[in-house]
């Protein structure tokens, strides 16, 4: 298995929050998105429902965060 880890220059551009009636509010750089999450146990599903596509600067990775929430 290939892992490869990216860190981001600045962490605080990347964020799932959590809201209590099961939705997720999600910051990838220049984007914004919202979606559901669901628990069962140890793990958690997310769905990201909804992003903006704005063509953030160069050598973002908001793409790169989004495919993997």
């Amino acid at each position: 298995m290939d892992v490869t880890i990216t860190t981001p220059d600045d962490p605080r551009h990347y964020t799932i929050e959590f809201l209590a009636d099961g939705a997720i509010a999600v910051g990838a750089d220049c984007n914004r998105g919202r979606g559901t999450y669901s628990r069962d146990g140890s793990s958690v599903d997310l769905e990201v429902l909804a992003l903006t596509r704005a063509m953030c600067e160069p050598g973002s990775l908001s793409t790169d965060f989004i495919e993997y929430v």
